[in-house]
């Protein structure tokens, strides 16, 4: 979470029905009360190969890719 001019902004992941994983964004001016918080979408959506559900027995993540070379 970072503040600039007043406004706090939250990044987190979300997980959609398939459970492949995005970026979000939430805003706040006052960050100690859960009901002031705004979603405000989706900023980021990978597009590698592991970023996409492919069944049952997968995982798809967007936080945790393994680098070529790594």
């Amino acid at each position: 979470m970072i503040e600039r001019d007043g406004i706090f902004y939250m990044y987190y992941t979300g997980v959609n029905n398939q459970i492949a994983q995005t970026i979000m964004l939430a805003t706040s001016t006052n960050p100690a009360e859960p009901a002031n918080w705004q979603k405000e979408g989706v900023i980021f959506t990978p597009d590698h190969p592991d970023a996409f559900y492919p069944g049952p027995d997968y995982w798809s993540d967007c936080r945790d890719i393994e680098l070529p070379g790594s």
